[in-house]
C-alpha cells in the first residue's frame, strides 16, 4: 500500500526531484494555495472538495455560484485569497446535501468530502467492488476491502479468508525447506 500512495505523487515527486521543493499545506497549487483547488467547509460544517484545474470547469462552477465576476480573476494568482474568500462564503449558504443536488451534472469538478462509512457506501466504491463480503465457517460474514487492481485477463479473487494465528506455520516452513533443499540441489549440479 506505501508503494501504490507513492507512486500517485509524481507531481509532487518530480518537483521535489527537479527542485528540491517541498509540498506542504498552502504552499502550491495542490495544497491549498489556489481558489480552484481547495476545500470549503458547508453551511452545516460538512466539505467540499474543489478541483478546478482547467479552466472550464471553473467557468462551470462560477456559472452554478451565479458568480460569474470571478470567472476571470482565477487568471491572476494575485486573487487567489480574495476568491478563496469568496468561495467560504458562497460554499457556507447551503448544507452538502443541497450542494451535491445544485451541483449535479454541472461538470464543475467539485465532490464531498466523505467520512468512511459514506465512502463505502458510494455508488463507485460499489461499482469498483471494492468492498468484499467474506463468509468464514468459525466467524460468520463479514466484510473487507476489495482488490484495488483490476485486470481483464488476470483478475484478483478471494480464494479463502485469512489464515488465524499460526494456523499456515508448517506449511510455510516446509515450503521454505523445500525451496532450501531445491536451490542447494540447484547450486551443487552446477
Amino acid at each position: 500500500m506505501y508503494n501504490v500512495a507513492m507512486t500517485l505523487m509524481p507531481g509532487a515527486a518530480s518537483l521535489y526531484f527537479g527542485s528540491g521543493f517541498v509540498a506542504e499545506r498552502g504552499n502550491n497549487w495542490l495544497t491549498g494555495a489556489n481558489a480552484n483547488y481547495n476545500i470549503y467547509a458547508t453551511k452545516e460544517g460538512r466539505y467540499l472538495a474543489v478541483g478546478c484545474l482547467e479552466k472550464k470547469f471553473w467557468s462551470n462552477l462560477c456559472a452554478v455560484l451565479q458568480r460569474p465576476d470571478m470567472t476571470d480573476l482565477i487568471d491572476d494568482d494575485a486573487n487567489h485569497d480574495y476568491l478563496k474568500q469568496q468561495l467560504s462564503l458562497e460554499f457556507a449558504k447551503h448544507t452538502l446535501p443541497e450542494w451535491e443536488q445544485l451541483l449535479a451534472g454541472k461538470d464543475t469538478c467539485v465532490t464531498p468530502v466523505l467520512d468512511f462509512a459514506e465512502a463505502v457506501a458510494a455508488e463507485q466504491t460499489k461499482a469498483n467492488e471494492m468492498v468484499l463480503n467474506v463468509e468464514d465457517a468459525e466467524l460468520g460474514s463479514y466484510r473487507q476491502l476489495g482488490f484495488a487492481m483490476k485486470l481483464s485477463k488476470t483478475p484478483a479473487a478471494l480464494r479463502k479468508r485469512a489464515p488465524r494465528l499460526g494456523e499456515d506455520t508448517q506449511l510455510v516452513l516446509s515450503q521454505a525447506i523445500a525451496d532450501e533443499k531445491l536451490l542447494a540441489e540447484a547450486l551443487q549440479s552446477k
